[in-house]
């Protein structure tokens, strides 16, 4: 049974474009993805019909670690980790990105986020144990695996 309705799911969507509050204290966060947003849950005494699975709580954005202010000089450090190649804006991928750090791509990790919510299904699937990642299947055919990047030749 789907618990998740599409209402539910848009309400999530919109509190989780709320995270987007970094911005007007004039910060970028550059790492917006599932593993840095948190569904917090109500209290633990709460009426079971208002907890998980039943309801969709609301999201708390963390993981500040890569956090700098708008106007700070951004460096061109990245990674070739696919994972989290994904969530980034395709000229901030890779070991040497292409562009300096702007709130659009924030903005464009929220959307892959928001993509998520609306498929109600991850791209990247981590498992619980040993914490290793593998693609989605299908659903991340369009990516190219070593990288993360969207592939040229999917349309």
């Amino acid at each position: 049974m789907d618990f998740h309705s599409i209402n539910k799911r848009l309400r999530l969507a919109s509190q989780l474009a709320q995270v987007l509050y970094v911005h007007t204290a004039r910060l970028v966060h550059k790492n917006i993805r599932p593993e840095t947003i948190l569904i917090m849950e109500p209290p633990a005494n709460a009426d079971k019909k208002t907890r998980y699975p039943y309801t969709i709580e609301y999201p708390v954005l963390f993981g500040f670690s890569r956090v700098r202010e708008i106007e700070v000089e951004s460096e061109f450090i990245g990674d070739h980790d696919w994972e989290k190649n994904i969530y980034r804006h395709p000229q901030r991928q890779g070991l040497h990105p292409e562009d300096k750090y702007n709130i659009l791509y924030d903005v464009y990790s929220l959307g892959v986020c928001l993509l998520e919510i609306s498929l109600w299904t991850s791209f990247v699937i981590c498992g619980p144990a040993s914490g290793e990642c593998r693609d989605n299947g299908d659903i991340c055919s369009i990516f190219e695996k070593s990288t993360g990047r969207k592939d040229s030749a999917a349309r």
